[in-house]
């Protein structure tokens, strides 16, 4: 009994789900039938239809990302191109065809992928990265012609990164700013954790391409208040301690450690090795076998214990005190009741 509209999107997510295996192979047979049924997807989808248009749009992006996964550089091109085709179509006044900020979304992210894909490829085929740095310079020209949005925000932040390592002829003082503007992103948008994912991004190219120096305790202490706001998030984590590893705090390691959520994040994300890597660092070569390591008691004291009573080791945070995670907003209105300070 279902309509019409409702039918025809219904059997091209049968078609994504049916054809999905063929996404996740390494060989070139699985990439012609991932492309194949894209453009299978695109002849079936009523692409006037937003529904439709985002379907088709979403599996070209997926498909963006899984090559970036796998590492096959051609098949990034090949899928962001796609996309790429269809929003020209779109500028160039094909009202046939639905476009929203969510295509927009999907376009743009794969763009990110494909130009990050393109400045590594150029730089390592000609020794020398000019190129690379017109290459981001005309995708970040792109997104600042857009008005500002929750989602472009982290794609902007990301580019900036991208530059940062790339572009040999940058500034301190532009590398300072990007970093200062990243900031106000996230506090304009607090929940996304894209942005701070691609915070860790910036500030991890900036230090190592442009400052040449470890995090100082001020940028490790702003890192830990995003892994606070988004502790289960995985590229948050990585992030976070990688920039850790590289600092003076590092040794400080167990006070980033002190809590079960943050925990709980490594182990849900398979990330348990910056749990061991700390810890053995601090053990010393007693303890060499990550396996021990993760098997001593103390290294299983650090571990969740869901059932465990909650002791409260900081004073009460009250509900219109600012929030301890650098959100600006009242703790009532933030992180209350979430876990996190409570």
């Amino acid at each position: 009994n279902l309509s019409v509209d409702a039918y025809h999107i219904q059997n091209s997510i049968i078609s994504i789900k049916l054809n999905r295996k063929y996404a996740f192979g390494y060989s070139q047979e699985d990439w012609d039938a991932a492309k194949k049924m894209l453009s299978d997807l695109k002849e079936s989808c009523d692409l006037s239809k937003e529904q439709d248009a985002e379907i088709y749009a979403y599996t070209a992006y997926r498909c963006t990302l899984l090559a970036r996964e796998k590492l096959a550089g051609g098949n990034i091109c090949y899928f962001c191109d796609k996309l790429q085709e269809y929003a020209v179509d779109y500028a160039s006044g094909n009202g046939k065809l639905a476009f929203n900020d969510q295509i927009h979304y999907y376009y743009l992210h794969a763009k990110l992928v494909d130009t990050d894909s393109v400045c590594m490829a150029s730089t390592m085929a000609f020794g020398q990265s000019s190129y690379a740095s017109s290459v981001i310079d005309r995708y970040i020209d792109e997104i600042e012609r857009n008005e500002m949005i929750r989602d472009f925000s982290g794609l902007l932040v990301g580019a900036w990164a991208i530059k940062v390592g790339y572009d040999e002829d940058i500034t301190d003082a532009e590398v300072i700013s990007y970093i200062e503007k990243a900031k106000g992103y996230i506090n304009n948008y607090p929940d996304n954790s894209f942005l701070a994912e691609k915070y860790f991004d910036l500030i991890s190219a900036a230090l190592k391409y442009q400052f040449k120096r470890q995090a100082n305790k001020s940028e490790i202490d702003f890192g830990y208040s995003l892994v606070l706001r988004f502790p289960l998030e995985k590229g948050v984590l990585e992030g976070s301690f990688e920039l850790l590893k590289n600092s003076s705090e590092y040794r400080n390691w167990r006070s980033y450690l002190n809590n079960k959520q943050i925990c709980t994040g490594l182990v849900q994300n398979s990330l348990e090795k910056y749990l061991m890597e700390t810890i053995s660092a601090s053990l010393g070569p007693m303890y060499p076998n990550p396996i021990e390591v993760k098997e001593n008691a103390f290294v299983q004291s650090m571990m969740p214990e869901p059932t465990a009573t909650y002791v409260r080791n900081n004073k009460k945070i009250g509900a219109n005190d600012p929030c301890p995670c650098g959100s600006g907003e009242k703790f009532k209105r933030c992180c209350r009741g979430k876990g996190f300070f409570d």
